[in-house]
Parts: structure tokens; sequence; C-alpha cells
């Protein structure tokens, strides 16, 4: 927790930076689309656990630049897992044009399920 923590905020550190702050509001409504997002190494892992944890998850989803899935908080908030392919992959650069990474998208999906 940071050094300004009141009853009505809070905020968040890592590393001694603030990441966000967090306020408190009086009408509480679920976030309609994931605000924010976590990035993971390996979203299928991460997928099964949180199942496994009996967490409201998505299935996973596939972009020419990226994967991940959405999931539920314990509020009903929406917030989502993501694996980006723009940077190395298994030593594999993946930068430029939509073009390029949609020509690498099956080896992409094969580096992350290691099947096709």
């Amino acid at each position: 927790m940071g050094d300004y923590d009141f009853n009505d905020f809070v905020e968040l550190k890592v590393d001694e930076q603030y990441v966000m702050h967090l306020f408190k509001t009086e009408e509480f409504k679920p976030m309609e689309k994931a605000n924010f997002v976590f990035k993971a190494e390996d979203i299928v892992k991460a997928h099964k656990q949180l199942i496994e944890k009996h967490v409201d998850v998505e299935p996973i989803f596939h972009h020419e630049d990226h994967a991940g899935f959405n999931f539920k908080d314990s509020d009903g908030n929406i917030l989502m897992i993501c694996k980006y392919f723009y940077y190395y992959v298994n030593g594999f650069p993946l930068f430029g044009t939509k073009l390029v990474r949609y020509k690498h998208y099956k080896r992409i999906k094969k580096l992350i399920y290691n099947k096709f």
C-alpha cells in the first residue's frame, strides 16, 4: 500500500512506484468490459489454475497479436489475462506490420498449445 492510504481510496505500489489508485464509490456497478489486463507468459496454465479455483472464466480467444481470456473477480468486474506476441517468443522476433504477425499466427498458436 502507498503512503497516503485514506478511508476513501488506496494507492497500490510495486517496487516503490505507484501502479494504481482504487477509490471507494457509493454506487457499485460491475464493469461491463475488462479495464485491467494482466500479462502472463503461459495463459493456458493461468486459465486452468483459475478454473481449478472455481473462478468464472471465459474461453481463451486468439487475435493476430495476442491471445487471452476474460474472468470475473468476486464483485463481478471483468478482468483479462493476455499473452502478447509482438515480443520475442522462443527467440523468434514478432514485430512490424499486421501481415508479419499474421503470417506467423499458426506458429504462435503452436508455441502456446504445443500442437497443430
